[in-house]
């Protein structure tokens, strides 16, 4: 006879399951919180390796459509990359004195607009604390209008911080066109060596997972480029035939908010 009681069953039961469900995805598992701690630790360093992964899945039909034809990834990420680095540049130096005149004439213009509201702010407060003492307003609405003054000012301050803050990220030049070239020419060895982490009967699974989350971001994120480039471009194209100062520095921030 079976000495075996029900309870001690499900017991020896629960834990081969469990042995079976850590033998399966425990290294995932592992592998996922190793790499959670240390985007949280770099997190300040991750934007422009986080822009260059996203250059790479936009460029990843392009590398794969050239490897069909026998043409190796290392060449291709070279001339996808760096080829259009070099024209950008050709163009930026032939558009250079436009766009330095704008950026100068900007922040110039911007410590004036500054200035020109604190002035501003504080004429309206003068005038309304003669009207509070005239007509007897409560404080309450005198505190708001304060407070509104206040607020854009603080605008105008962090839009200043943020030009000078971006001019700052000229290091992301580098980069960012590192990290693309890279993750394009060795994308594969990469997604290998990530895959030989994970349990050998998972892996199959795994890369199909991976492959179709791959796939559905890829497109969304050439739509959103796409769409933000057109935007971007439109703004610029309509700013020129109005007369409007500042269109390249206009059509970069439409292109990127």
């Amino acid at each position: 006879m079976n000495d075996t009681s029900p309870t001690q069953a499900q017991t020896e039961s629960f834990y081969a399951d469990l042995k079976h469900f850590v033998r399966k995805y425990g290294a995932a598992a592992v592998v996922a919180i190793l790499a959670a701690l240390l985007l949280v630790l770099v997190r300040k360093e991750l934007p422009p390796f986080a822009i260059g992964l996203v250059l790479a899945i936009l460029l990843e039909p392009l590398v794969k459509w050239a490897e069909r034809r026998r043409i190796p990834r290392g060449r291709t990420a070279a001339v996808i990359v760096f080829a259009p680095i070099i024209i950008l540049g050709v163009l930026i130096g032939i558009l250079t004195s436009y766009t330095v005149i704008q950026l100068t004439q900007f922040s110039v213009d911007i410590q004036k607009y500054r200035g020109d509201v604190v002035t501003l702010a504080n004429t309206v407060q003068d005038w309304w604390a003669g009207v509070v003492l005239k007509f007897g307003i409560p404080d309450s609405v005198q505190n708001s209008i304060t407070q509104l003054g206040h607020w854009f000012t603080s605008q105008l301050s962090k839009i200043g911080t943020f030009a000078q803050g971006f001019l700052s990220k000229i290091i992301w030049l580098f980069l960012v066109p590192i990290t693309t070239y890279y993750l394009l020419a060795e994308g594969p060895r990469v997604r290998r060596k990530l895959l030989a982490l994970m349990p050998y009967q998972t892996r199959d699974h795994i890369r199909d997972i991976g492959n179709r989350i791959g796939g559905v971001f890829s497109g969304y994120v050439r739509g959103v480029v796409a769409t933000s480039l057109l935007y971007g471009v439109a703004q610029v194209a309509v700013f020129l035939i109005l007369g409007l100062p500042y269109a390249a520095i206009v059509g970069c921030v439409a292109t990127v908010f």
